[in-house]
């Protein structure tokens, strides 16, 4: 599911990219800024709840995150 919104700008929050994590039994929802007038809606099925793992020694990585492992993901994970 994809959409865009138009309304609500009022929802961005000044500070460093905050994350937003709503749970539900189906899914997960996550809301995120990345800067002025963006925002970023994530709706997961598939994750039923914050799972932080600590396989890399820089900074723990969320359920969310692209996996290390993946030589063909090079993209960083936002959400945490």
């Amino acid at each position: 599911m994809l959409s865009i919104i138009q309304k609500y700008k009022e929802l961005y929050v000044a500070g460093k990219c905050p994350s937003i994590f709503a749970f539900s039994a189906e899914a997960t929802l996550v809301f995120y800024c990345p800067e002025k007038n963006k925002t970023v809606l994530l709706m997961s099925t598939m994750h039923k709840d914050l799972t932080v793992t600590s396989g890399s020694k820089k900074r723990a990585r969320c359920g969310l995150c692209p996996s290390l492992a993946d030589n063909k993901t090079s993209s960083k994970c936002n959400f945490c």
